[in-house]
């Protein structure tokens, strides 16, 4: 399977607003998603889809946590059961080297220079595994 890539340029402060309507937006659609983040970060994701409205409410967990049958949306920082996700929203400083058992995945590029730095990391490593990488500047689109 060759996966589809998208690089989301946003504010920084707006990483995890975007995030969050991303994967409400992905959910929606009925796919199941995988968000890869360092540990902290991932805690922090969690908080943030706890704290939704009611009606925007996300069902998701951390890894590791016991759900039957577990949420469609989970938050890690290791490789995943592969067989079990659609969609890879990518936080992580690190290339996933698992990315190929993905339909789709999602970079998310805050205008921060450290992240911005591993994120042009990640799109060389795409591009030379010769995969199609799409660009989406929500600053220039929200400026226009």
């Amino acid at each position: 399977m060759t996966p589809q890539i998208d690089f989301y340029i946003v504010p920084e402060a707006d990483v995890y607003a975007f995030l969050f309507r991303i994967t409400e937006k992905i959910y929606r659609l009925g796919r199941k998603i995988y968000i890869h983040a360092q540990a902290d970060d991932a805690l922090k994701i969690d908080e943030l889809l706890w704290q939704a409205e009611p009606t925007s409410f996300i069902p998701h967990q951390l890894i590791g946590e016991s759900a039957s049958p577990p949420p469609p949306v989970q938050i890690g920082f290791e490789v995943p059961d592969l067989t079990t996700y659609d969609v890879l929203i990518n936080l992580a400083p690190e290339a996933p080297s698992f990315f190929h058992a993905f339909q789709r995945i999602i970079e998310i590029v805050p205008q921060d220079d450290r992240i911005k730095e591993y994120t042009r990391n990640h799109y060389r490593f795409y591009h030379q595994q010769g995969l199609s990488i799409q660009s989406h500047n929500l600053i220039e689109a929200s400026e226009g």
